[in-house]
């Protein structure tokens, strides 16, 4: 029977496959579950016992870095294992010329291994719609000017798109009724979270592979923990906080200005807390029915996240990709549970080093008994029989802000500046992209990130000159108390790792420590 945290009710368990186990394959599922904006520290028992569960089960790397804070670019090079200076995927809006990069993603690699690929997200990952990492199948709304356009015109009949929201969210069956049109707008709006119907998506991979008797690799990404941090009841009302503003009693916009009390600030956590809960009953359903049909005993389960969530804990700390405070959005948990047939040693671990997004690639390739890649940037942090390996000593870790949207009390008001999105972007084949001419301001403007644990090196380009800080992360985890004039020679270290990783580019150069873009360099070549 299914374990209690795993309980799936009878609507859900009745369409999984009962009976004898899959046949042996020549290797295990892959089964990535990503939540956005999920921080390791807001994963317990009390609050999300499927994760809870999940990571006491793994090989837990709780203080993985991402490489930017946005999802787009953050996706790119988790599924590549290069960072965005070498994927060519800077923005959330690249050109189409930056987004052919089947060749290079692990789905593409894992399909030439022979399984079966499949991409599925809500709202927040549209992005796949506008960048090729390789997926065979892909189930992501598209979310361009038509789209926000009709999601507008949809919340201005808030009646009508209630009972819609209502169908949407009760069966596949009752989405049908509604029309491909109107599904994808809701599914496209972060005012409609459903994350159930992801198993969907993955139930009919699932059949197919089962039917082909083939692997498969199955990535849900799940949007709710994402701002504005909406939820179904009762979630959104069961941590609700007495005394906080009621224009946050369903959502919170980060763009709208800072919270003027310490109950608003419990309430953005709360409703945090309610959107991450309502993706950890949903996850605990999907992987009953797995385990139902004799899928989850011969799949590797890897739990983790595009970036992080500012929630307030300071000043300008809230969301995600304008600004690198503390720790908050720059770290998400990794965690990879192994099944016994295949991997009879692998035991559960929590290691504590830092390590970066970019490792899951090549440890994925790693247990699959497959050849390194030579181009990537990441290291594999377990052998084939599924133990940990020390990660490189001394490794720095490089993290990028993303460019700056929209002005919020987020973006630094002391930086190199440019227009907003609306100012930035134009259309491309129906597609929003951000014009390469653009990319000079939005590279040079970036604020970046140097990380050796404990030592936190943060590097901002201002108006005046370029300041460098440096924190000791451990014990000062909002970056408050600036240690650069006691440490000099670990501010001299990281300033010259940072420099070294972005000036290895040949379109990239320095001048008086602004990080610039060559004028004439010859076409910038993507792999």
């Amino acid at each position: 029977a299914p374990h209690p945290a795993y309980a799936a009710p009878d609507a859900l368990a009745s369409r999984a496959k009962l009976g004898a186990p899959p046949a042996r394959r020549a290797l295990p599922n892959v089964l990535v579950l990503a939540v956005d904006s999920m921080r390791t520290d807001k994963i317990d028992a009390a609050h999300t016992p499927a994760l809870a569960r999940l990571l006491g089960e793994s090989i837990t790397f709780p203080h993985t870095v991402v490489t930017q804070p946005r999802t787009g670019p953050s996706w790119t090079a988790m599924l590549t294992s290069l960072p965005p200076l070498a994927n060519g995927v800077e923005t959330m809006f690249p050109e189409a010329r930056r987004t052919s990069l089947a060749t290079i993603g692990m789905p593409a690699h894992l399909a030439g291994l022979g399984y079966l690929t499949a991409f599925s997200s809500e709202y927040a990952g549209d992005f796949l719609a506008r960048v090729d990492v390789g997926f065979a199948a892909t189930r992501v709304p598209r979310v361009e000017l038509r789209e926000i356009f009709g999601q507008g015109l949809l919340a201005r009949q808030p009646v009508a798109a209630g009972f819609a929201g209502v169908a949407y969210g009760a069966s596949a069956a009752t989405r049908g009724w509604l029309g491909a049109p109107l599904v994808e707008l809701l599914r496209g709006s972060a005012s409609f979270p459903q994350p159930d119907v992801l198993a969907d998506d993955l139930d009919a991979l699932v059949a197919e592979a089962e039917r082909d008797a083939r692997p498969w690799l199955g990535v849900l990404f799940y949007s709710q923990p994402h701002f504005p941090y909406t939820s179904t009841a009762p979630h959104y009302e069961t941590w609700a906080v007495g005394g906080a503003d009621p224009a946050l009693a369903f959502g919170r916009n980060v763009a709208t200005g800072p919270t003027r009390t310490a109950e608003d600030r419990a309430q953005i956590d709360a409703l945090y807390r309610g959107a991450l809960a309502e993706t950890d009953e949903a996850i605990a359903r999907l992987l009953a029915s797995l385990e139902a049909r004799g899928a989850l005993d011969d799949t590797i389960v890897v739990v983790t996240a595009d970036h992080g969530e500012g929630l307030e804990e300071c000043p300008g700390c809230s969301g995600h990709g304008d600004n690198l405070r503390g720790m908050m959005s720059i770290e998400v948990p990794l965690a990879i549970r192994l099944p016994q047939r295949r991997y009879p040693d692998a035991r559960p671990a929590r290691v504590e080093a830092h390590v970066s997004q970019l490792d899951l690639y090549p440890t994925l390739l790693a247990l699959l008994g497959a050849p390194k890649v030579a181009i990537h940037e990441g290291v594999a942090l377990l052998d084939p029989h599924g133990a940990p390996v020390a990660p490189p000593p001394d490794r720095t870790l490089f993290v990028e802000t993303g460019e700056w949207l929209w002005p919020t009390p987020a973006v630094p008001t002391d930086r190199l500046d440019y227009p907003p999105i609306t100012g930035l972007a134009t259309e491309e084949s129906g597609r929003i992209v951000v014009p390469e001419a653009w990319l000079p301001i939005v590279r040079a403007a970036k604020h970046r990130v140097a990380l050796r644990w404990p030592w936190k090196l943060v590097y901002r380009p201002e108006r005046a000159a370029i300041a460098l800080s440096l924190y000791d992360a451990e014990r000062d985890p909002l970056d408050e108390h600036d240690v650069a004039a006691a440490h000099p020679d670990v501010v001299v270290a990281l300033a010259d790792a940072l420099r070294r990783s972005v000036l290895r580019y040949p379109h990239m150069l320095e001048t008086a420590g602004y990080f610039l873009t060559r004028p004439s360099a010859p076409r910038e070549e993507y792999y």
